[in-house]
C-alpha cells in the first residue's frame, strides 16, 4: 500500500506542476521555485514531516523533498549552533542532491548533440 500511495502523491505532485504550467505563463525554473518554497512552507508548518512519515518514497523524491531537507537543516542548525547555524548547515542534507543534478546535468551534456 505504501508503494501505491507513494505513487500516487508523486503523480499529483506532478499533475499539479502540468496543471500550473498549463494554466499560467510561469516557466518551469519558476515551478520549480514555487515547489520549493511549498516544501519549505509546510515544513515551517510540520506538515511535510508527516508526508514523509507515511509516504517515504513518494515523499522523498520530488522537488518539495528539497524545500523541505533545506527548512530542516536551518532548523537544526539554529538549535544546534544559534543563528550562525542557519549558514553554517544549511546546505549539509542537500549536498548529495546537488552533486546527483550536477553529475547528471555534465553527463547529460556531453551525450546531447548541440542544436547549430
Amino acid at each position: 500500500m505504501e508503494y501505491i500511495l507513494s505513487f500516487l502523491f508523486c503523480g499529483f505532485v506532478c499533475a499539479l506542476a502540468q496543471f500550473i504550467y498549463d494554466k499560467t505563463k510561469l516557466t518551469p525554473g519558476h515551478i520549480t521555485s514555487l515547489f520549493v518554497l511549498i516544501g519549505i512552507v509546510l515544513e515551517a508548518f510540520g506538515t511535510y514531516s508527516i508526508l514523509i512519515e507515511y509516504l517515504p518514497g513518494g515523499a522523498g523524491m520530488p522537488i518539495l523533498n528539497f524545500g523541505y531537507l533545506l527548512a530542516n537543516s536551518v532548523k537544526k542548525g539554529v538549535v544546534e549552533n544559534g543563528i550562525i547555524g542557519i549558514f553554517k548547515n544549511m546546505f549539509v542534507p542537500v549536498s548529495a542532491s546537488l552533486s546527483i543534478v550536477l553529475l547528471s546535468g555534465v553527463i547529460a551534456g556531453f551525450i546531447s548533440k548541440l542544436k547549430p
